[in-house]
């Protein structure tokens, strides 16, 4: 039996419809293109209003609330976070693998950037893709050039 609610406030005479942080703790998240991101850690808010959220995923990360889509059982964003491309193959335009995604070069907090550092091994040198030269980003990152050795 659920105990009878009393509230004390001279604006409020609900709070049925009011927004609680709980319900948003552990609710999965999703990028535009339907990839898994994580789970909310935690909500961040200031002078009590939700500026985002913190993801528990495989690095720290902030979504602000304005790249939310929807909100159900699941957030929903309206982008694909750049973070995604960590660790993506690498393929040039010949189809040769360049390497795996290590860094990416931002000069803004923004879901922008503006170069890839990519490396092969651990015994060869990493090279930076602009952003510019980059054709397709799905489950692999496809070049406009070529960045194999020269024949």
């Amino acid at each position: 039996m659920r105990k009878k609610r009393e509230i004390i406030s001279d604006k409020i005479n609900s709070i049925d419809t009011a927004f609680s942080i709980k319900k948003y703790i552990g609710k999965k998240i999703f990028s535009k293109s339907g990839t898994y991101i994580g789970k909310v850690r935690d909500v961040i808010m200031s002078d009590y209003h939700l500026l985002g959220i913190l993801v528990e995923s495989n690095i720290e990360l902030f979504i602000d609330k304005k790249y939310f889509a929807s909100d159900s059982d699941a957030i929903m964003l309206s982008i694909d976070p750049i973070f995604n491309l960590l660790h993506k193959k690498v393929i040039d335009s010949e189809g040769r693998k360049i390497g795996k995604v290590k860094a990416i070069e931002r000069k803004t907090k923004t879901n922008n950037f503006q170069s890839l550092v990519v490396k092969k091994n651990i015994f060869k040198k990493p090279i930076l893709i602009p952003f510019s030269d980059i054709d397709v980003m799905k489950k692999n990152i496809l070049l406009k050039k070529s960045y194999g050795p020269k024949k």
